[in-house]
């Protein structure tokens, strides 16, 4: 029932396999100076006057958007902020198996992304047995990120299941998960005002 990389593995979506290619971006920055004027071949007992030099202004990474309680770092529209939000995304997983009556995923996905709503039911089944995980599901790791669809990123973690003890509502352990590495790919949709969203997952 708490299979977690069976259920990350069965998307079956939009999302591709492994893309081992890099996207980078940098701000650029942009000159808001004049140049000085040209020097008058004329002699003149004062010295010529140039304009005022100033620094260029750095352009905006990216814009800054996302649900509640989204961290900073994964509300920019950039391949940086779409990393931090796959595993923001990742931590909610964590911490929906260790409270699955007060917390939730909803709001982080895409109603089409079935692995994402495996979560949840899972959780729902823990909650109606009193049962809850004491440690954290997953260890993950970025490894790349590359642009598709316009606005989104696959992006490519090492995923580590642990192997997490379940337990009743007096704590005794009443189950283990299998420890278990795979790849695992989250393809990280961007929306415009409401910021990055699952779209699917897939494991390889």
């Amino acid at each position: 029932m708490f299979a977690i990389l069976a259920a990350a593995g069965c998307g079956g979506g939009s999302s591709g396999g492994g893309a081992s290619s890099t996207a980078s971006h940098s701000p650029k920055g942009i000159a808001s100076g004049e140049p000085a004027p040209p020097q008058s071949s004329t002699a003149s007992s004062s010295p010529a006057s140039k304009s005022p030099t100033t620094k260029p202004t750095p352009k905006p990474s990216g814009t800054a958007a996302g649900a509640p309680g989204v961290p900073g770092s994964a509300r920019q529209h950039t391949e940086d902020g779409a990393k931090a939000f796959a595993a923001y995304f990742y931590s909610r997983i964590n911490l929906l198996y260790r409270k699955p009556g007060k917390d939730s995923i909803r709001g982080l996905y895409q109603e089409s992304c079935k692995p994402c709503h495996d979560f949840e039911q899972d959780a729902a089944g823990m909650r109606k047995n009193k049962q809850h995980f004491v440690d954290d599901q997953l260890k993950y790791s970025v490894l790349d990120a590359t642009p598709v669809l316009g606005t989104g990123y696959h992006v490519i973690f090492r995923l580590t299941q642990n192997s997490a003890r379940l337990v009743d509502a007096g704590g005794k352990v009443v189950g283990k998960t299998p420890a278990s590495t795979s790849k695992s790919v989250v393809l990280a949709q961007w929306n415009d005002g409401k910021g990055w969203i699952v779209q699917d997952l897939q494991s390889e």
